[in-house]
């Protein structure tokens, strides 16, 4: 009896065993690379001034993931250093994250170039403008995301509400890096041209600090700029109050991507709700670490853009907001 009791005891103990090895065995926790042409990583956070990344982190978190138990976060950023950026990605790719989230069409061609296989998530412009994809409904390779533009029908509205509150306007300084400036530039001239406008430049060129966006906007005033298109490009969102100050300085009258730009001061915008696209980008980062693929995901192309009007910008600059414009305003900020 006592040599079948042990026998009994020694076969529980062989099964319990492993089930208690594997319970302590470490959960593998899934790796996300966050890349930012410009931005610091220390501004990747929840408590980011970023709205992007407010939401973005806010809903992982709903969505269950939390740093350092169940997911490791790669923050790198770019430091508008063009020339880092090929290191970047080699580095980034070589630690085989499972998702990586790339801000800008410039530095997304570097990650593209390094790896074919790893899942990415990239904001960026319209990815049609940038040879990213070539169908939205079902993205090529392994590139999804997010557009922070809903079309080039957008930038042409960009002008008319410029020209709407400015019919003397003539000539728009469009800032935005090299990069983005030609593939904006472009069918923007065309449309500048049906409503009696000159798109001008220069370019923003690396690194983006304070000097070259003073430079910039300084030489498009002395090449007659008498308004400001800024566009979306990821390098100009972290120099925003800079840029709203500037345009005050020289009187120019100037239409933002976000609703950021308005809130400091800035003229107008006619923005896409980045948060929104904060909150989708988490739960396509959920999507692709529960197996599905890039080309499951739609390029998301905004549908929502609100008006946004700063009455007392306007009566610094002298300028009477039409009563249609208004109308249209989906927020003016007194």
């Amino acid at each position: 009896m006592q040599r079948r009791h042990f026998i009994t005891l020694l076969g529980g103990s062989a099964v319990a065993w492993p089930l208690s090895a594997r319970a302590q065995q470490p959960v593998r926790m899934s790796r996300i690379a966050i890349i930012h042409p410009v931005v610091s990583p220390e501004m990747m956070r929840e408590n980011s001034e970023s709205p992007f990344y407010r939401s973005f982190f806010s809903e992982l978190r709903r969505l269950g993931y939390i740093e350092g138990k169940d997911i490791v976060i790669e923050r790198r950023s770019g430091e508008g250093r063009t020339d880092r950026y090929s290191e970047i990605a080699q580095e980034l790719v070589g630690l085989k994250p499972d998702v990586m989230v790339v801000t800008s069409a410039r530095i997304l061609e570097y990650f593209r170039q390094a790896t074919t296989t790893i899942p990415i998530i990239a904001m960026t412009g319209d990815p049609i403008l940038f040879n990213i994809v070539s169908n939205v409904s079902r993205p090529e390779g392994n590139v999804t995301g997010f557009s922070a533009d809903a079309s080039l029908e957008v930038h042409g509205k960009y002008l008319e509400f410029l020209k709407q509150l400015k019919p003397t306007l003539s000539k728009v300084g469009l800032l935005s890096a090299r990069l983005s400036w030609e593939p904006y530039g472009r069918p923007l001239r065309a449309i500048a041209e049906r409503l009696g406008l000159v798109i001008v430049g220069p370019p923003l060129e690396h690194p983006f600090g304070e000097t070259e966006f003073r430079r910039v906007i300084a030489a498009m005033i002395d090449g007659g700029a008498d308004g400001l298109l800024v566009t979306a490009a990821a390098e100009n969102f972290p120099r925003r109050g800079l840029i709203v100050a500037l345009a005050e300085k020289y009187q120019l009258p100037a239409i933002y991507p976000f609703a950021e730009y308005v809130k400091l001061g800035g003229l107008m915008g006619y923005a896409v709700d980045i948060p929104e696209i904060g909150v989708r980008a988490a739960g396509y980062v959920d999507r692709l670490l529960h197996g599905a693929k890039p080309s499951d995901l739609p390029y998301y192309m905004p549908t929502k853009i609100r008006l946004l009007i700063n009455v007392a910008t306007a009566k610094a600059l002298g300028l009477t907001i039409p009563d249609e414009l208004l109308t249209l305003a989906d927020e003016v900020i007194e």
